[in-house]
């Protein structure tokens, strides 16, 4: 009968397994960031906001990727961080390697999302771009409805809420709410950046896809759901940790409603289309709270509370 091993040997093959698994990790960064960065793009609190997590015992610091996608419904809430964008159709599935072909009605569609197993794909972020400018258009749209209601029925409390809402809203997309969206998906990362070339405004990274059943005027269809970036937090080295100290100290004493962005950070994606801090930057605390309605209802972002 084998004797069993001794806790000194058990200490040095669990010592070795760890030396080993560290010297891979180390490994891949070094990998991803060999070279020019993939992308090197400028983002602030309102795309990276503090991870719920951070600053407690042994979590580390991590900032986590505000992402979004624009809502099939022009008068939806455009205030999605996930969601099922129009683009992501039955014809990007297909180009995305899902078999849609046997999908033929209702009952399939459904059976198929319910089945079907998510892709690692490459998504496309662009940040502060067209689908951020359409989204406070749709916002500020919304508003002027809600308004012409109003003006209607001047005395209805019901619809007075409303407006205040849609005011609110407004407001929020451009004080508060990310400007990051997710625009695109492949399989091939060079022919997405041929097609997205500025690698300041474009980011490509890895997510998860899978298809689902979307439903409009009581017809089904289906649809892809962007349920995740495989890499949604990014670790803060201990170099920019300062700058979030006092955050941290602010956050757990509350916040405003619409607080503008703390910071920025300089971000680089590398060949593994992995991100990572390059620079931290404190911003202006200075409050947007008395910002005008017509100031706010402007299409363009309003770049002063940047």
């Amino acid at each position: 009968m084998k004797r069993p091993l001794s806790p000194r040997i058990l200490y040095v093959f669990a010592f070795a397994i760890l030396i080993v698994t560290n010297v891979v990790v180390l490994s891949v960064v070094v990998i991803n960031r060999l070279g020019t960065p993939e992308s090197q793009i400028t983002l602030t609190e309102r795309e990276l906001s503090l991870s719920h997590h951070s600053g407690r015992e042994n979590s580390g610091l991590k900032l986590h990727l505000n992402w979004r996608t624009l809502s099939r419904d022009q008068d939806g809430n455009n205030y999605n961080y996930w969601g099922a964008p129009a683009w992501l159709d039955a014809e990007k599935l297909a180009e995305l390697g899902f078999n849609i072909d046997k999908v033929s009605n209702v009952n399939n569609a459904q059976s198929f999302a319910r089945r079907s197993i998510p892709k690692e794909v490459f998504i496309v972020l662009e940040n502060d771009g067209a689908s951020y400018q359409k989204a406070v258009s749709r916002a500020v749209l919304s508003f002027r409805k809600e308004q012409d209601r109003l003006d209607s029925a001047p005395d209805d409390k019901k619809i007075r809420a409303s407006v205040e809402q849609a005011k609110k809203r407004v407001k929020r997309e451009q004080v508060t709410a990310s400007r990051l969206f997710a625009i695109d998906a492949g399989v091939n990362p060079q022919k997405l950046r041929e097609q997205y070339p500025d690698r300041s405004i474009f980011i490509i990274t890895k997510g998860l896809v899978k298809p689902g059943a979307y439903v409009a005027k009581k017809e089904t269809s289906v649809s892809g759901l962007i349920t995740r970036l495989s890499i949604g937090n990014i670790h803060v080295s201990r170099k920019h940790r300062n700058m979030f100290a006092g955050i941290l100290a602010q956050d757990r004493s509350g916040s405003p409603d619409f607080r503008p962005p703390r910071y920025r950070v300089e971000v680089a994606y590398g060949r593994r289309f992995e991100p990572w801090l390059v620079a931290t930057e404190p911003m202006s605390d200075k409050s947007d709270e008395n910002v005008s309605m017509p100031f706010l209802l402007q299409n363009k972002q309003a770049h002063s509370t940047q």
